[in-house]
Parts: C-alpha cells; structure tokens; sequence
C-alpha cells in the first residue's frame, strides 16, 4: 500500500509576518498563531479535513474522493482567509490536487510542493490560486448536485478570473463561507438580505488599510484594493473610507449609488 492518496491540499501563506518580526511585534504573532491552533482543534474534532499551521503558513487538505474534498478546501480557504482578515492578517495560497500524505502535524508529497510553487512564484497577490484539477472537480461536484436536487440549480460563483488570466478563490462572493464575526448583525438591505457579510467585510477592509501598508507590499495592497472596489461595484456596497483609490473613481461611483437609490425610491 502506498504512502500517499489523492488530496486536495491548500498551501496558506500568511503576509506581514517578517516585518511584524522586525517591529517586535511578537504578541500580536502569538495571537494569530494561537488562533489557528484553535482553528485546527475545530476542524479536527469535525473529522472533516487535516489542518496543520506552522510558522506563518498553514497546509489544509482532505480526500478527493469523488471531487467533494475540493470543493471542501475551496470552502474553508474562503474561511480561513476572511477569518484573518478579521485579525488585520492578508493571505496568499494555492490549492491544487495530487499525492499527499496528511496525518496531524506531518505533511509531505508531491502535492505540496505543487501548491507550494504555485503561491511562491505566481499567486503573487493576496489571492488563493486554484488549479485546473481542482476547478473541474469543484465544478463536477456542482453538477452531480443540481442533477440529483432541483431545487440545487446554482452555487454562488466561488471564483474568480484576475486580470492575468489566473483563477483565484473570490473570498467576498455572496454566501462565501465566512467566520461567525461576519454573521452577528442582523439588519436588512431593504429587500430583505442581510447585511452582515457586508457590512464586517467593509470594516475589516477599512481597518486593513487605516494604517501605511510596508513599502514591499506596497503592490500587494494596490491589488486588494482594485479587487475589492470591483466587488463593491458588483454588488452595490458603500466604500469603505480608508479605501485607497483615485478621489474621481469613488466621486463616480458615490454618484452611480445615488442615481440608482433615486430610480429606486420613484418605482
């Protein structure tokens, strides 16, 4: 029997460790750390994936099996990567799937080093990249289950294409699988939807960037903030008010937000 199985595996990068390294800032590194302990106890104790964190990475994994174990990871990078942002922590990862051996805090394999080089060299951004393999399984997965459940006809687009062509995990699509902060509130839009996703993913952002971000990250940064302007404008969100973006982008968009609140308010 070999050592190995078929997984899917994410490859987490934690960004903003070595300078906070540099700045002495050990106890808010304890804190992240100690979270994600908590957060592998959690997961563990469901039996649903393998999680194991170290320094400031994180490797979570789970049986392709029939291609379920992709979407599994898929849904808990979404997780993972909004429960950091709540603690002011970005992420960048790769999921893929290959060869793996998972077991507590061992984990090696093929795999790995698939997903390690794919965050490493071209994730670039605070994006989770996502392989080809694990696209088309996710998107199986989705089929099977609109085949056997009508009332299962759509799943919310979990992905995104970026602007180089690569596909990503869209962290703040609608019904993304999100920490509990992100669920305490509970006013409406007016049509009825809740407003908690919204209206935490807006504050966390803007707490991102109330302060200076690292001159190396600096890219890293103007990335997330294009990203998310263009989500605000999918979903007719405010804007956050430390969002870094040109006065006439968030002049123009304040004044498409007001035309539709009045065609609204006349129908």
């Amino acid at each position: 029997m070999g050592v190995y199985e078929q997984r899917a595996v994410l490859f987490l990068d934690i960004l903003g460790f070595s300078e906070l390294v540099q700045a002495g800032r050990a106890n808010r590194l304890l804190g992240a750390l100690e979270h994600l302990q908590g957060r592998a106890l959690e997961i563990s104790e469901e039996g649903k994936l393998d999680f194991t964190a170290f320094s400031d990475c994180v490797v979570v994994s789970a049986p392709m099996l029939d291609g379920r174990g992709a979407l599994q990871v898929v849904h808990y990078a979404q997780f993972l990567a909004l429960d950091l942002l709540a603690k002011g922590f970005l992420t960048r990862g790769a999921i893929v799937s290959g060869e793996l051996y998972h077991r507590g805090s061992i984990v090696l394999g093929p795999a790995l080093v698939h997903a390690y080089r794919l965050e490493s060299k071209k994730a670039l951004y605070p994006r989770i990249l996502v392989s080809h393999s694990i696209l088309g399984a996710a998107v199986e997965v989705v089929e099977r289950l609109s085949a056997a459940d009508r009332r299962f006809t759509t799943v919310q687009p979990i992905f995104r294409e970026d602007f180089d062509g690569s596909l990503h995990v869209d962290i703040f699509s609608e019904g993304a699988s999100a920490p509990e902060m992100y669920s305490v509130q509970t006013e409406t839009d007016g049509s009825g939807r809740t407003t908690a996703f919204r209206d935490s993913t807006l504050t966390f952002i803007d707490r991102i960037f109330s302060v200076e971000p690292p001159p190396v990250a600096t890219e890293k940064y103007a990335w997330l903030a294009r990203y998310f302007f263009e989500k605000c404008k999918d979903n007719l969100w405010p804007l956050p008010t430390n969002l870094p973006i040109p006065q006439w982008k968030k002049d123009q968009y304040e004044e498409e937000l007001r035309v539709m609140r009045i065609a609204d308010q006349q129908e």
